[in-house]
Order: structure tokens, then sequence, then C-alpha cells
């Protein structure tokens, strides 16, 4: 009399929710710290912009308060 084996299941290779949720929040992840560079990058910009417009106006004033010179 034959045995018959049982075969174990085969294992998927479909990717299943969870899958793709953890390749969403990794993917968001990526996203936020790009996000984050280019922030500061901008609020570098700005700063820097706003200190080269505090030293011109600053040498206005001078000029202005002291006509003269």
């Amino acid at each position: 009399m034959a045995t018959a084996t049982k075969k174990a299941p085969a294992r998927r290779a479909e990717k299943g929710t969870l899958d793709y949720l953890e390749l969403a929040l990794e993917n968001l992840n990526k996203a936020r710290e790009h996000a984050q560079k280019d922030a500061f990058g901008q609020v570098d910009s700005a700063v820097e912009r706003i200190r080269e417009t505090v030293k011109d106006v600053a040498a206005e004033i001078r000029k202005r308060s002291h006509p003269g010179d």
C-alpha cells in the first residue's frame, strides 16, 4: 500500500498587504528625509539673504546719518 506524502504548502512569492504597508512606510520616511533637507536648505538660504539685507540697510543708515563722510 502506497503512503501518500503531504507536500508543504508552497510559499507565495506575491507580496501581501503587510509588505506593501512596510514599503509605503519606508518610502514615506525617505520622502520626509528629502523634504527636511530641502526645507533646511531653503531656511538657510533665507537666513543668508536676510543677513545680507540687514548689512545693506545698516550701511545705508550709516550713509544717511553722516552725509558728509
